[in-house]
This record gives C-alpha cells, sequence and structure tokens, in this order.
C-alpha cells in the first residue's frame, strides 16, 4: 500500500471522530442525519441553475441537510431571506447555501441585459390561466395565502424553466413602484399542459384599501411574452371594525371618446368592514388629468340606499355623467362616501386615462326617396315602387373632428311627421364612426307596402353618443300613397266634393301598362270628384277617358299639375263619354302628381254610374 492511500484512510477515521464526538454532546440527530439531514436528504437547493434578466428576483427552494440555512452569493445581488434579486449589470452570479454543520451547494445563474432581445425557438407560450381569486373581509396584517396556475397555450413542449413573480399593486398593472412578495420556478410545461395549482405564500397585507396581486412569468423561450403578466382582482384589506365602503373594478370600455359625450363605463363598491351598512352610501365621478379628485372636477353622481352588509358588493354600477367638453387626457375616478362608514371618502380609479376628443356632428344626407314620391301599389316593394331604385340616404360628418362611438340609423313608417309610440321600425343598422369631413356609403333599406290604400311617411333617425348636434339627425320622406291598378275597379263614395280644395277621393300611382277603373255618381252641377294620380319612375304619358250611359252631356274632367291651373279638359258636347274615342293622350312628367277633377253639367242626372279610366304608358 502506498502513502497516498495511508493518508486517505487517517482523514476518513478522522471525520468519524469528528461526527461521532458531535453525535455524542447533542443529542437532536443521528450519525445519518448528520450525513444527510432530518429527513434523510441530502442539501439541495431549485433552480440549481436559470437565466435571469437585471434586477429580476426569484425565491431560492432550500431542502435537505441540517437548517438553519445561510446564503452567499459571489457576481453580485442581494439576498432578502431567501429570495435573490439579479444585480444591475449582466454576469455570472454562483450562489452558495450552507447549512449548520457545515455542508454546501452551489447554484449559478446567467445574468443577461433586458435590453438584449431574447430570440425564442418554438411555438411556446405561457399564460397565466387562472390569477388568484381577490378576497374580501381580510385584515391588515394578515399573510398574504394565493394561488394561480399557469398554462403552455403554444404547440411545442417548453424545455427551459419559468421563473414567476408576485407582487402587491395599488391597480391591475405592473410597474416599479409594486411590492414583490413572492417568487419561483418550475419547469418548462408540455403544450396544451399546466403547471397545476402555484401558491403564493409569503408577506403580509399591511396597509388598509383595495389591493391587487400581479403575477408575472419570464422565460427565455417563450415566443408571446406580451400575455405573461395578469393580475388578481381585488383583495379588500381593513382593520375590520365598523363599515368600510371601497370603489373598485372601474372600467374603461371606451379609451377614446368625444367631449360633451355621455360616460358609458362601470364600477364596483364593496362593503370590506366587519359592520353591516344602513345609510345611504353616495358616489362622485371626477374627470381628471391627475390620480387625485378635485373640486370642479364632478361629472356625475348617484346613491346606493340604504348601504350595503358586510361583504357584500354592488358591481356593474353605471358612472353616470358626461366626459368634458375639452380635449385631453382624463382619469375616471369613483369616490365614495356615507355618514356611516369609519374611513370615509375613499375612492379609485382606473390607470389608464381615456382620450376626449373634439365631438363630430353628424347629418342625414342624399335621401333616395324616388318610391315615396311615385308611391305604389297595395303589397309591392319600395324596391319595386321605383323601379328597382332603392330607397336610402347617406351620413355625413359635418366637422374636422372624427368621431368615436358607433352611429346608429332606424327607419320608421308614421302616420305624421313625427315619430310616436304607434310607429313601426321596417329596418334598422349601424355602421362604424365616420372620420372628419367624411361622408358614409349608401344606406339602402326596402319595405312591403300595406294591403290596403292609403299612405304614411318614413322618418330616417341617426343617433351617436358622441354627436355634437342632435337637431340634424332627423329626416322625414315624402308622403307615400300606396293603391291597386290594373284593371280592378274603386267605388267612390265620397259624394260632398263640393269645391277644388276639399280632399281628393282616390290617390292612384301608375307605372307604364297600369290602368284603373275608377266607378262614381253623377253628382250635381256644384259638386265636382277630384282624384290625385302620381306617375312612376317609368311614365310619361296618360291616357285618360270617362264614361256614362244617360244618353245625356252630363260630364266633363280636368287635368291639373297644381290648384288651379288647369293644364288640359275634356268638355267636348258629347253625350256618354269624355272625350271621343280615342282616349284623351296627356304628356306627363315621371314621378310627378296630377289632378283630375270630374264635373257634373247642369243637365246631371243625379246619381247615374260613371266610369273614369286612366292608364299609365311610356313617353
Amino acid at each position: 500500500m502506498n502513502k497516498k492511500y495511508y493518508e486517505l484512510i487517517i482523514k476518513k477515521l478522522i471525520f468519524l471522530i469528528y461526527a461521532a464526538a458531535i453525535f455524542l454532546s447533542c443529542d437532536q440527530y443521528s450519525l445519518e442525519e448528520l450525513v444527510d439531514g432530518p429527513d434523510g436528504k441530502a442539501l439541495s437547493i431549485s433552480p440549481v441553475s436559470t437565466t435571469l434578466q437585471v434586477l429580476d428576483s426569484v425565491k431560492i427552494e432550500t431542502s435537505g441537510g441540517i437548517p438553519p440555512y445561510s446564503y452567499a452569493v459571489a457576481g453580485g445581488g442581494i439576498f432578502t431571506g431567501n429570495t435573490y434579486t439579479a444585480p444591475a449589470a449582466p454576469g455570472t452570479a454562483v450562489i452558495t447555501v450552507e447549512d449548520s454543520v457545515n455542508s454546501s451547494i452551489k447554484g449559478v445563474y446567467t445574468i443577461i441585459d433586458s435590453t438584449v432581445p431574447v430570440i425564442p425557438s418554438g411555438n411556446i407560450d405561457y399564460y397565466i390561466s387562472t390569477p388568484p381569486a381577490g378576497g374580501v373581509g381580510i385584515s391588515t396584517g394578515s399573510p398574504v395565502s394565493a394561488g394561480f396556475i399557469v398554462s403552455n397555450q403554444g404547440s411545442d413542449d417548453g424545455t427551459v424553466g419559468v421563473i414567476w413573480q408576485a407582487y402587491i399593486s395599488s391597480d391591475v398593472l405592473y410597474d416599479s413602484g409594486d411590492t414583490p412578495v413572492d417568487s419561483g420556478m418550475f419547469g418548462g410545461l408540455l403544450s396544451g399542459g399546466n403547471s397545476g395549482l402555484i401558491t403564493i405564500d409569503n408577506g403580509n397585507w399591511n396597509a388598509e384599501g383595495t389591493w391587487y396581486l400581479v403575477i408575472r412569468l419570464q422565460c427565455t423561450e417563450e415566443v408571446n411574452t406580451t400575455n405573461n403578466i395578469r393580475s388578481s382582482s381585488p383583495y379588500f384589506i381593513s382593520d375590520l371594525s365598523g363599515i368600510d365602503y371601497v370603489v373598485s373594478n372601474v372600467s374603461r370600455t371606451f379609451p377614446t371618446v368625444s367631449g360633451g359625450s355621455s360616460v358609458s363605463e362601470t364600477f364596483t363598491i364593496t362593503n370590506i368592514g366587519g359592520e353591516d351598512g344602513a345609510m345611504d352610501i353616495t358616489w362622485t365621478a371626477y374627470a381628471s388629468l391627475n390620480t387625485v379628485p378635485d373640486a370642479g372636477e364632478e361629472i356625475g353622481s348617484g346613491i346606493i340606499t340604504g348601504g350595503l352588509d358586510i361583504g357584500a358588493s354592488m358591481t356593474g354600477i353605471t358612472a353616470v355623467g358626461t366626459w368634458p367638453e375639452a380635449s385631453g387626457n382624463y382619469y375616471l375616478i369613483i369616490k365614495s362616501f356615507s355618514n356611516d362608514e369609519v374611513n370615509q371618502g375613499d375612492y379609485a380609479y382606473n390607470p389608464q386615462t381615456t382620450q376626449v376628443a373634439s365631438p363630430p356632428d353628424y347629418t342625414i344626407e342624399s335621401p333616395v326617396f324616388t318610391a315615396m314620391t311615385a308611391g305604389g301599389n297595395i303589397n309591392e316593394t319600395l324596391l319595386s315602387a321605383a323601379g328597382g331604385t332603392s330607397p336610402g340616404f347617406s351620413i355625413r360628418n359635418l366637422t374636422a373632428n372624427p368621431g368615436i362611438q358607433t352611429i346608429n340609423w332606424k327607419i320608421y313608417k308614421s302616420a305624421d311627421t313625427a315619430v310616436g309610440t304607434g310607429d313601426t321600425v321596417v329596418a334598422s343598422g349601424s355602421l362604424a364612426p365616420l372620420a372628419g369631413n367624411t361622408v358614409s356609403g349608401p344606406l339602402s333599406f326596402n319595405d312591403t307596402l300595406p294591403g290596403s290604400r292609403g299612405a304614411h311617411y318614413y322618418i330616417i333617425q341617426i343617433s351617436s353618443p358622441d354627436d355634437s348636434d342632435f337637431t340634424n339627425n332627423t329626416l322625414v320622406s315624402p308622403l307615400t300613397y300606396y293603391w291597386s291598378v290594373n284593371g280592378n275597379s274603386e267605388s267612390d263614395t265620397n259624394e260632398d266634393d263640393n269645391s277644388l280644395s276639399t280632399a281628393d277621393d282616390f290617390f292612384i300611382r301608375l307605372n307604364p301598362g297600369d290602368t284603373v277603373n275608377i266607378q262614381g255618381l253623377v253628382d250635381t252641377s256644384t259638386s265636382n270628384d277630384l282624384f290625385l294620380v302620381r306617375t312612376g319612375p317609368s311614365t310619361g304619358r296618360l291616357n285618360i277617358a270617362l264614361t256614362w250611359a244617360t244618353g245625356a252631356n252630363d260630364l266633363d274632367f280636368y287635368i291639373y299639375q297644381s290648384l288651379p291651373t288647369v293644364i288640359n279638359s275634356s268638355t267636348l258636347n258629347t253625350f256618354n263619354s269624355e272625350p271621343t274615342v280615342p282616349p284623351l293622350a296627356i304628356n306627363v312628367n315621371p314621378n310627378s302628381s296630377y289632378l283630375i277633377q270630374v264635373r257634373a253639367t247642369p243637365s246631371s242626372n243625379l246619381g247615374a254610374p260613371y266610369t273614369l279610366t286612366v292608364e299609365g304608358l311610356l313617353p
């Protein structure tokens, strides 16, 4: 045996004698425990190696050996308890953990510059699929206790460890002012897999108010890092004595709005105290250029009657109010107050501002009312009545200010020119906001006319929450007539038309090829029967004939475009017809109105029937 062998034997004997001495002088550990620790496991740490960005933190998990443990670092960085924070400069840090009997283990951490992009490989995407749940009725000083789950949404398996850090934050955003409370690391996840519940069990809730746990993930091989930060629901912390209301969840649904438009956001109020509330809660909404509500910034208010019980919340409260007219980036702040609460005047705000811009002014233009002007037949569509031209309109933004919110429109069918409770919506729609000084494309609609003759209006109305002027948002069509034609006979029962100023007995719309026969009764020479005819979009001529069977010269007819000017007539001294065969052909304009008057002569045979025939023709 050589000298080195004997030296090795001697060293082992010395170690055994040293261990035996400790063992005989202390009954806390067995000889096996002195070697492998009370749990029978050798000293170990996690992570043994990892990559951190500068100033990142990670909690060192130590097990085995004989506690307590001590930590030392070479290469920069600091320890707070068992949490290591990397230095501000890149490099390599060596972490040494030593137990109470001087056994030690090392970890090697690579520190990289946060400004140097890490090029990921593969499709790995970590996401906090289940954030911490939040809580109510938590007293100040209580330990933080929460959990979350991380999932790999990518199509590839992860191979590199994922570092997580938890922060206490006054809002749902991660920033440098947040307080780190816990951290850790887990191995890469399979595609579609999850981490299981990761617990946060370090730190305390030290201050009253509404707080959030913000979780941040880091992994060097991840392809998508935009979703690596997620917040919990709110934690309501109080001393649990008395009534204490707090505001939370102030929404920011519309990042940009128009000045003077209605606020369309919501919020929550919760009683985090230890007693039921009994008195009303008043809330006030502020639009502020900073995060503190000041007098003069109020934009709305409301009341919750009777307060809230312990732990109760009222969610989705609408922040009724109006945004300021002046442009700017405003915080929406909600402040609550109740006479019976211990901490009065709590307020909360959304950490992101809302941009208020000058409002647009929308109006209706370029209406297409062909069918309304010409009228139609019963049960006919407006599209058919207009010869294939759809009724419609456009919307214009009269200002240089871009619109922010959606524009809605409706078409009403009405017996008069104002929208009323009995009016029917025949069409509706919406379109995106318009840029400044622009006009929408044509907005078409259609409708089927009723099954019995009559007349009504179509009323177009537009609306948008950020429209600065509502007085130009309504347009009324011409009165739309509808009747039956093509050889159908109508009976004239109105024999009280004593002057040309009276209402017409019938209204008729004729396209080329349409014919209407109207049956009336011969009246006295001082009475008239008056009929309104509207020409269709292609009609250029009317053939008119009037017949009766009394054997006398009883009737004449006159045609007017507007009273009292006659544009044509047939007043011949004839028997049984006006005019003589063939019928009187009159050139007319498309989409125009004409009046036909049937007038009795002094020799009228009262009560005798007559027939007025009107036919529409092409020009």
